[in-house]
């Protein structure tokens, strides 16, 4: 699944990935290694990216690559480039503590992420990637939000571990794109219900049992009223509380009302 989420995360950016290769944009690693996690960094080079992709076998704790048109080689991930297009592709092992557990993430810049066609290319890369194999949860935010916590989990104040935890239990959140895992589809009211709820683009079943749910074809159209029809649509799964936006976190897409309220 891990070089799945590498090879076609990168094939997601075939412009900026294409310029990587024949070095016209800057590129590199942040290695984490088995068993120490000590980190290390380093540039791109297309015969490191064949070796790492051989070698995640070995089970690395975390790998990262990085590409940007800016001209830092190495930005931070998740790090904005105004002027320049730019992504990161991540894979992370053992995520909070738990064996076999992956930490999967993408942020990018790039006009790619924002095209006419951007929901259908998102929407095949999970269900590719990930249709076979039932996941804790997914998004694709618009926010600019890579963090470990959700937004909706920022602003009801429960932190990533918590969240991980009651994960059988209740959603993570919800966003442009959300993956709902099996365990919580009969609560939504299953694959039927979730279509009639008119709150989604697209709903989609994995061969997991998970369901990928689009709520609008480009994110573009994905308003504070798009954003609503999700949450009065996942609220069965919401766990109750008067959500509340961090200092600095103003622009978190999150409905501010208790899912209580409207299950």
């Amino acid at each position: 699944m891990a070089r799945g989420w590498l090879e076609g995360g990168a094939e997601l950016f075939p412009e900026l990935f294409g310029e990587l290769g024949k070095g016209v944009v800057h590129g590199g690693f942040v290695d984490q290694a088995p068993v120490t996690a000590r980190m290390s960094r380093s540039k791109f080079s297309v015969a490191g990216w064949k070796k790492r992709l051989a070698g995640l076998a070995e089970r690395p704790v975390g790998l990262t690559l990085t590409m940007t048109g800016a001209p830092d080689p190495l930005p931070q991930p998740g790090e904005p480039f105004e002027k320049y297009e730019w992504a990161s592709i991540s894979m992370v092992d053992e995520h909070g503590g738990t064996a076999g557990m992956l930490r999967l993430t993408i942020a990018a810049g790039t006009a790619a992420s924002w095209g006419t066609d951007a929901g259908d290319r998102w929407m095949s890369f999970l269900a590719e990637v990930v249709g076979s194999v039932t996941v804790v949860y997914g998004e694709v935010a618009v926010n600019g939000n890579v963090h470990h916590t959700t937004a909706f989990d920022s602003a009801i104040g429960r932190n990533h571990l918590d969240s991980l935890a009651q994960s059988s239990e209740y959603i993570r959140g919800y966003s442009w794109i959300t993956l709902c895992p099996a365990v919580l589809v009969e609560r939504v009211g299953g694959v039927k219900g979730l279509r009639a709820s008119g709150a989604f683009a697209e709903v989609r079943l994995l061969g997991s049992g998970d369901v990928l749910l689009l709520a609008t074809s480009t994110p573009q159209e994905f308003d504070r009223a798009a954003l609503r029809r999700v949450w009065v649509a996942l609220a069965p799964v919401l766990p109750a509380g008067l959500p509340k936006l961090p200092i600095h976190e103003e622009h978190l897409e999150v409905v501010l009302e208790d899912a209580a309220d409207v299950r």
